[in-house]
């Protein structure tokens, strides 16, 4: 492949370069997964499924991005670029998330309609983007141990699908994306311990506590029906005030008790 064909030492990957893949792809899958499940509830049903071409799209375009531009992807600062893009998949996965949030869904054949399908499309591509990069510079510059690094990549994605599920179980749905950030900061940590870089595991941990405590914290809030980030768009409409809200790995479940009329 051309953009291999860099003449530079041999850089072999170590436990902290599978660790790291293995979060990525676990997030990734999680994120993708997750996002289904907001589609279905920010949309109609049958927009869930774009999620996954959004998530493809986004992969494909890092990918191409690593291929197109071998002098920027060099063998020799591999490990450098990857903690960088994991931390870039990390935020740009909570605040791409929290911009799909604000925006009204509306996929009618309007000026406004197309414009907030192609912009919610566009948001959540990002963060894939990063994903892809990531995963082609691991399968790529380790020509070596791609065998590895693919099983590796293989565990990380089938346990994400798994482990989803498990954490809907004390997450609502905008918490867990948060949470999931938290995780790809979590392999960005990985890849900064591999690397030996001081700044990237400082920025890492950072991200790590600060998304995690935020998720957690906003679980407990929305458990209380006092969440700070939640959804605010269902179906093109404002979505309304409840007494009580659940989610789970295939619906959410929302009790609004109306105020008594006057007598």
């Amino acid at each position: 492949m051309t953009d291999m064909a860099v003449h530079a030492p041999l850089v072999r990957p170590r436990p902290g370069t599978y660790a790291g893949v293995f979060l990525i792809t676990l997030s990734t899958l999680m994120y993708e997964i997750a996002l289904t499940r907001i589609f279905s509830v920010t949309m109609w049903y049958h927009f869930a499924f774009v999620a996954i071409s959004v998530a493809l799209f986004g992969m494909t375009a890092g990918a191409l991005l690593v291929h197109l531009f071998p002098g920027r992807f060099v063998q020799s600062a591999v490990k450098g670029h990857l903690w960088r893009y994991s931390l870039v998949f990390s935020v740009t996965m909570a605040a791409c998330f929290v911009i799909q949030l604000s925006i009204p869904f509306d996929p009618r054949l309007t000026v406004a309609g197309i414009a907030s399908v192609v912009t919610t499309c566009v948001v959540i591509s990002i963060p894939f983007v990063a994903s892809g990069i990531v995963v082609c510079l691991a399968l790529t510059r380790f020509p070596g141990r791609v065998n590895r690094l693919y099983a590796v990549d293989l565990a990380g994605a089938g346990l994400g699908c798994v482990l989803l599920v498990l954490l809907f179980t004390w997450f609502d749905g905008p918490s867990l994306v948060i949470f999931v950030g938290a995780l790809a900061a979590l392999g960005g940590l990985m890849f900064a311990a591999d690397a030996g870089e001081r700044r990237g595991k400082v920025l890492a941990t950072l991200l790590v506590v600060g998304l995690g405590g935020f998720a957690v914290v906003n679980a407990e809030l929305n458990a209380e029906g006092r969440a700070l980030l939640e959804v605010k768009w269902t179906k093109g409409a404002r979505d309304g005030d409840h007494t009580y809200e659940r989610w789970n790995a295939f619906s959410r479940l929302t009790v609004a008790i109306p105020s008594p009329t006057p007598s």
